[in-house]
């Protein structure tokens, strides 16, 4: 199989205040200085464009990946983790029940019926943390109603799940 990234890589300075701006119009200042607050990690580009695509950390876990279609950051569970040490209750999180934590851990949808509560800050299209009642992360997904929505409405499809926790371990 043909390998469409460059292998990791030290960002360069121009690099590194790329990324983090970026990081901090997605999801504020304090949550930007929590994610690159170790100022140590590796990117990796596309073959193509020479554009980043992928942060990883200093043991090449995946961090975070640039989306090429809107140019903002998907969380992975490392990322998530990092955040949910960092900031209170409830930035970023949905919380859902959990009777059905067990599910969403191998990467099925989060759906409205399902939510405990959910931070009013999320926006359509948001990343979003997905946690249990005890604030352990089962997985990150890409918001499909605002978070305002999913603590009122009861139907339909909340978080579209991008990462379990158990399938993003394998």
């Amino acid at each position: 199989m043909r390998e469409f990234l460059t292998p990791p890589e030290r960002p360069s300075k121009f690099d590194l205040n790329y990324i983090k701006g970026i990081a901090e119009y997605q999801f504020g200042h304090v949550a930007s200085n929590l994610l690159f607050q170790k100022n140590s990690f590796f990117i990796r580009r596309s073959i193509n464009t020479q554009k980043i695509r992928e942060v990883l950390t200093d043991s090449y876990e995946l961090f975070l990946v640039l989306r090429a279609q809107t140019s903002l950051f998907s969380l992975t569970t490392v990322s998530a983790r990092v955040l949910l040490d960092g900031l209170q209750r409830p930035r970023f999180r949905v919380v859902v029940m959990n009777s059905v934590k067990d599910y969403i851990k191998v990467g099925q949808n989060v759906f409205c019926k399902h939510i405990i509560s959910a931070d009013p800050g999320i926006r359509s299209g948001d990343e979003a943390i997905v946690v249990d009642e005890e604030d352990e992360l089962i997985g990150v997904g890409r918001a499909k109603v605002s978070g305002l929505e999913m603590n009122q409405i009861r139907r339909g499809m909340a978080v579209s799940m991008k990462r379990g926790v158990i399938r993003d371990e394998d």
